[in-house]
């Protein structure tokens, strides 16, 4: 490990970069690679090694449904799930 410079740093956020997943999985990904290095680190079994930053990711938001599809899905859903569609369809 004390062999990681800034070329291979660069080249494992562009791997991670390169991964079909969301942006935020990728942060996510990164951040469980640095935590383990630093791990490494404080217990002198590698460098101490700052890390790029890799852009932030963002959450898709999703659009409710209309009214004609909550009726549609209500009205197939058993009891312990339309209370869910309900709640879930007033949460913004």
């Amino acid at each position: 490990m004390e062999d990681i410079d800034k070329e291979d740093e660069k080249k494992i956020i562009f791997e991670i970069n390169k991964l079909p997943v969301k942006q935020t999985r990728k942060r996510r990904r990164l951040g469980m690679l640095k935590a383990f290095l630093s791990w490494s680190a404080e217990r002198e079994l590698g460098p101490k090694i700052i890390f790029l930053k890799i852009e932030m990711g963002y959450h898709e938001r999703l659009i409710p449904p209309s009214q004609d599809e909550l009726e549609r899905m209500l009205s197939v859903a058993p009891k312990r799930i339309q209370r869910v569609i309900i709640l879930g369809s007033r949460a913004e």
